[in-house]
């Protein structure tokens, strides 16, 4: 090791367990301490093994310490600091706060992620020439789609294209999804069957489409709307959650 190598510590909790990257290998008789908030762990390094719990991963270079024993860390900044002494000669790490523990739940906006999927200006697929075998309808129900989405206003009721009762073939569905695009919300309803709902890549546009207990497409729509009313839970359904979750959690605490 050269007099300016230094420990980098980059510390991600995965259940008690800490990632340590260091630029240095662990030789014999050298002593690794690793000290997380008020902790301390002093490990060393003997000529037949690595201390229990501490691994070196040789493709990622990082050293892995399971510290499943010590006390939970609360949420907020914590201090790592990482020594390594050989020979008499003490290498710190220089970083500093470098833990941050979050116990909030994480927020997700379904909203918020279909339109950030909406296609950029300009980039929403235009066909041009003839079309494709066997396709039929689709363009004219594209055209009905994109008037209805460009007309929407917020409390507007929903326009739902019922494709199931409709002449097309399935190359006609091909065409319709490949124009509307496909987003990155996927919601499952299951019942007696499922329904499938998804964002397109067009605002207040969805894919709703309904499966019966052997999974074949029973109903297939397009709607246009800000989100689903099949997809919104009832208040009595909200209040039965609640009251189940509650449960949990009073079961877990007493646990």
């Amino acid at each position: 090791m050269q007099a300016k190598a230094r420990c980098m510590p980059m510390a991600k909790v995965r259940r008690s367990v800490f990632w340590v990257s260091m630029p240095m290998a662990l030789a014999m008789t050298r002593l690794l301490t690793v000290a997380r908030t008020i902790k301390s762990l002093r490990l060393l390094c003997s000529a037949s093994s690595t201390p229990a719990g501490l691994s070196y991963n040789t493709v990622t270079g990082n050293w892995q310490l399971d510290m499943s024993g010590a006390t939970p860390l609360s949420s907020g900044v914590h201090e790592v600091a990482v020594s390594s002494t050989a020979g008499g000669v003490t290498h710190n790490d220089i970083s500093a706060r470098e833990l941050t523990i979050n116990t909030n739940a994480v927020t997700v906006s379904i909203g918020a992620i279909a339109v950030d999927d909406v296609w950029p200006a300009g980039t929403m697929p235009q066909w041009v020439g003839a079309l494709p075998p066997n396709v039929q309808n689709a363009p004219m129900l594209v055209e009905e789609i994109r008037d209805q989405v460009a007309d929407w206003q917020p409390g507007k009721l929903p326009h739902v294209v019922n494709l199931t009762l409709l002449p097309v073939t399935p190359e006609d569905i091909g065409f319709l999804d490949h124009h509307l695009g496909t987003g990155r919300v996927l919601m499952l309803s299951r019942g007696y069957g499922n329904c499938r709902i998804s964002n397109t890549r067009m605002p207040n546009c969805w894919r709703v489409v309904y499966y019966n207990s052997m999974d074949k497409v029973i109903l297939n729509t397009v709607e246009v709307v800000d989100m689903p009313e099949v997809a919104m839970a009832a208040p009595e359904d909200l209040r039965d959650s609640h009251d189940r979750l509650l449960d949990l959690v009073t079961y877990l605490e007493q646990a």
